[in-house]
C-alpha cells in the first residue's frame, strides 16, 4: 500500500482502520522548512481519526486482565487537555504518546508514578518522629519506600500504562468532533523563537515575531491501574490509588501542568 500526504490526509483503502500514530510519525510534509500551516492541516486530519473497533475490543481485554490480576482501577477524566510526551524527539517540534498499534493516546506508567512521587514528596512526607503528622494522613519515609522501593528492594505497587477509555471524549462542539475522537488540536506560540532556538545567544526583544506551533492533545477519560506486586500487597495498591487521585487532581500529569494534565476521578460506565 502506498502512503502519501495529501493536504494533511493519508489515503487508505476503503474499510481499513486509520492509525493516528502511523500518520503522525511516518507521514511528513514536503520540503525542509518549518511550515506551521501545512502541519496544522496534517494535525487536523489526524484529529479526525476515530478510535477503531479493534481498540475497543483490546481495551476490554486489557481491563479484564487487570481485574483478574487484582489491580485497583479507576477512570480519570481530563479536565482541559492532556499533553504527554512533548519532549520526545519529533520532526514536528512536538509529540504525543500514542499507542503504536491502535493510534490512541496513553499515559506511561512511569509518568503516573513520577507524578505520584512528586506529589507525595512535595506535600505529604512527614518529618522523622512527627507522630501528629502521621495521624493526619502524612506518610513516613518507611511507607514511601514501601510504595516506591529502594536500591535494595522493589516497590510493592506497579503503576500500569493508562489506556484511553473508548467513547469518552467530549460531545461534538467546535474542535471536539465527538466521543469517538480521542485527539484534539492545540497550539503554542513562543514569542521569542530566535532566543529559544539559540539558547539565549540572541537577545529577546518586544519586537520579536511569535511563531505558532501546532500541537496535538488528548481529552476524555483514562483507565488508571495500580497492581500489587504480589497478591498479598493488594492493600497497598488500593492505598496508593487514593493518593494517585489527589496527585492527578492537584498537580496533573504531562506538560504545562497544572493548567493542563489535571484529571478528576469519573464514575465508571456500567
Amino acid at each position: 500500500m502506498t502512503i502519501h500526504l495529501q493536504h494533511g490526509a493519508v489515503d487508505v483503502p476503503d474499510g481499513a482502520e486509520r492509525n493516528a500514530s502511523f500518520e503522525l510519525h511516518h507521514c511528513f510534509t514536503d520540503g525542509n522548512a518549518y511550515d506551521s500551516e501545512r502541519i496544522a492541516l496534517h494535525f487536523n486530519a489526524i484529529c479526525g481519526i476515530k478510535a477503531s473497533p479493534s481498540y475497543a475490543f483490546a481495551y476490554q481485554r486489557w481491563k479484564k486482565s487487570l481485574t483478574s490480576g487484582g489491580a485497583t482501577l479507576f477512570e480519570a477524566r481530563v479536565n482541559i487537555r492532556l499533553l504527554i510526551g512533548m519532549a520526545q524527539p519529533s520532526l514536528w517540534e512536538t509529540n504525543l504518546y500514542l499507542n503504536p498499534i491502535y493510534g490512541t493516546p496513553w499515559i506511561p506508567g512511569s509518568s503516573s508514578k513520577g507524578a505520584l512521587r512528586h506529589y507525595i514528596e512535595r506535600y505529604l512526607i512527614a518529618a522523622e518522629g512527627d507522630a501528629a503528622a502521621l495521624g493526619q494522613g502524612y506518610l513516613s519515609r518507611e511507607v514511601f519506600n514501601y510504595l516506591f522501593g529502594t536500591t535494595e528492594s522493589a516497590g510493592l505497587v506497579i503503576l500500569h500504562d493508562a489506556w484511553w477509555v473508548p467513547e469518552s471524549a467530549p460531545a461534538a462542539s467546535g474542535w471536539h468532533l465527538g466521543p469517538d475522537y480521542p485527539l484534539v488540536r492545540e497550539i503554542t506560540t513562543p514569542h521569542h523563537p530566535d532566543f529559544l532556538d539559540q539558547h539565549g545567544a540572541v537577545e529577546a526583544t518586544p519586537f520579536d515575531s511569535p511563531r505558532p506551533i501546532p500541537q496535538l492533545a488528548a481529552h476524555g477519560k483514562f483507565l488508571i491501574a495500580l497492581a500489587p506486586r504480589l497478591q498479598a500487597h493488594k492493600f497497598w495498591a488500593a492505598y496508593a490509588a487514593e493518593y494517585v487521585k489527589h496527585a492527578l487532581a492537584i498537580d496533573g500529569v504531562g506538560a504545562r501542568t497544572p493548567e493542563y494534565g489535571q484529571m478528576t476521578e469519573a464514575p465508571a460506565a456500567q
